[in-house]
């Protein structure tokens, strides 16, 4: 609250009536909690007699001065004139057409007597009503109306300007950015577009700032040809520093969403014309299916209007920047130069240092058969561009388990390649998921083309009983242990994924000796 008396003078209904009245205890703690949140309290009776003929001429000239008028009901006794008493003063204070808080005892009587909202009852003020039993309740409603009683006296200090997004003039000089984010619902890089209008200054929940509008945000599977009922509307603002966008959408309930976006360093909204690329994260929860929260990076790309326009090779930067930093959660954000996006690091890594790590994988762990024979799990990872992987394990057969990529850099200086997979489709929900986090070091360029490289994994999933399982798959049982991969020539004929004894592979010296050797070595196990 700022020094001026008159946002902090709250004006007291005289009759603290009945109950309340002769409650000096209720009263001094109503008293206490307007003090403690720096409003002056005053009992209007206190100016004149309520009985003076001046009354309610002064009663209106001091409420003018006041922030807001405040009447506890209490029970009141058989035959009393405090109804009408009371509501002659809210008359007088209607007309003066402050905030009014009323804190009325919960009591069906009471309720239609005084609540404003019942039909044929004085309009004029904005209400905040309160309900109560007992003390604690009485002290829970007075704060509770004492903050919203804040959030109206930040909005009349900045009030709401009414805009109509489809008024031509509101985004007349507008600044467009083609934006792109990670999906925790699609699991994939999706893209938004997101104007802002520089034409007039809106406030918006008592913050001024400028028009926002934003389409196509996790609305890329509705069959809705409207492209009005797309649009997410909101505001741009500052503030300690950072630049929001907060926008949110009304829709059906499975289809709801509300997102925020932030954007650090920021020193003021018009210098958005000056930026090409914009960094920052990116909150929302949609009700789509289930209720699912995200946080995560999310890019600008300045545009000449609001159509796709990002060059291809940018593209294909922001994609793997994006795939990158998945999980990478809200952070001071910065701003970059557009031709500095081909060069962007993370992590002190080039985003398109990866480009050799696509291909296809042969991948080998040890497993122990029903007869307790030593076997071979051999698997398929395919790593595609921009770091989108899939890995096929015969525990699951055909069906894929996605895999998402990051790149780590460890306290021992040592850059590592986190690959974590998870099982996809629908039925992927409950116990029967595989989960595992595999690490190894980052391979260097030069070792793809004859290395065999070694790694740490850490598995979760289906139990060898499990009912589901079929007959001929491999149980998890190995939660933890080491692997052994290789990328294999693009031109061969693909190798089979299955369950197979270590003498099957004894024939290809150059598999056995590479792969074999070094997996049972890390094992500290003997090699046949």
């Amino acid at each position: 609250m700022e020094n001026n008396t008159s946002e902090r003078f709250i004006l007291i209904g005289a009759p603290f009536v009945s109950d309340i009245s002769d409650n000096l205890p209720d009263k001094m703690k109503v008293l206490d909690i307007l003090a403690q949140n720096d409003f002056l309290p005053v009992e209007s009776g206190m100016f004149a007699p309520t009985t003076s003929e001046y009354y309610w001429k002064v009663l209106e000239r001091v409420a003018a001065c006041a922030c807001c008028y405040l009447l506890v009901i209490g029970k009141q006794e058989a035959g009393s004139n405090a109804p009408q008493y009371i509501k002659n003063e809210l008359k007088h204070i209607h007309h003066v057409g402050i905030p009014v808080i009323l804190l009325i005892f919960d009591d069906d009587e009471l309720r239609t007597e005084y609540d404003p909202r019942q039909p044929g009852a004085p309009h004029g003020s904005q209400q905040i009503i309160e309900y109560w039993r007992n003390t604690q309740g009485l002290e829970k409603a007075v704060q509770n109306a004492l903050k919203e009683l804040k959030n109206i006296l930040v909005q009349r200090a900045n009030p709401d300007v009414v805009y109509d997004l489809n008024d031509p003039g509101l985004f007349a000089r507008s600044v467009s950015f083609q934006a792109y984010y990670y999906s925790a619902i699609n699991l994939e890089v999706k893209d938004y577009r997101l104007e802002i209008g520089m034409s007039r200054k809106v406030s918006y929940k008592g913050t001024i700032g400028y028009p926002v509008r934003e389409w196509d945000f996790h609305d890329h599977d509705r069959d809705d040809p409207d492209i009005n009922n797309k649009i997410y509307e909101g505001i741009a603002y500052l503030r300690s520093g950072y630049l929001y966008f907060d926008m949110a959408k009304r829709l059906e309930p499975h289809n709801g969403l509300n997102i925020r976006l932030y954007f650090g360093n920021a020193n003021s909204i018009e210098s958005l014309r000056s930026q090409e690329v914009l960094f920052g994260s990116i909150q929302g929860i949609t009700s789509r299916g289930a209720n699912l929260i995200f946080c995560y990076k999310t890019i600008l790309a300045k545009t000449e209007d609001t159509g796709h326009h990002t060059d291809p090779d940018i593209k294909d930067q922001i994609d793997r920047l994006l795939h990158l930093t998945q999980k990478s959660f809200l952070t001071r954000a910065k701003t970059l130069r557009f031709k500095e996006v081909k060069t962007l690091k993370l992590d002190s890594h080039r985003v398109d240092r990866g480009k050799h790590l696509e291909g296809v994988y042969r991948v080998w762990t040890e497993v122990r058969g029903k007869d307790g024979a030593e076997m071979i799990l051999q698997s398929k990872m395919v790593v595609e561009k921009n770091y989108q992987a899939c890995i096929y394990n015969p525990v699951f057969g055909d069906e894929p388990l996605h895999c998402e990529i990051h790149f780590s850099k460890q306290d021992s200086g040592k850059d590592k390649l986190i690959i974590v997979m998870r099982r996809s489709g629908e039925e992927s929900a409950g116990v029967g998921d595989i989960a595992t986090v595999a690490m190894m070091e980052f391979p260097k360029e030069e070792e793809m083309k004859s290395g065999v490289f070694i790694g740490s994994y850490c598995s979760a999933g289906r139990e060898p009983g499990s009912r589901n399982r079929k007959e001929n798959e491999v149980g998890t049982e190995v939660r933890g242990g080491y692997f052994v991969t290789k990328r294999e020539d693009l031109k061969r004929q693909t190798f089979p994924v299955g369950v197979f004894s270590i003498e099957k592979f004894e024939k290809d010296r150059i598999l056995y000796d590479q792969m074999l050797r070094r997996l049972r070595a890390r094992n500290r196990r003997q090699p046949h």
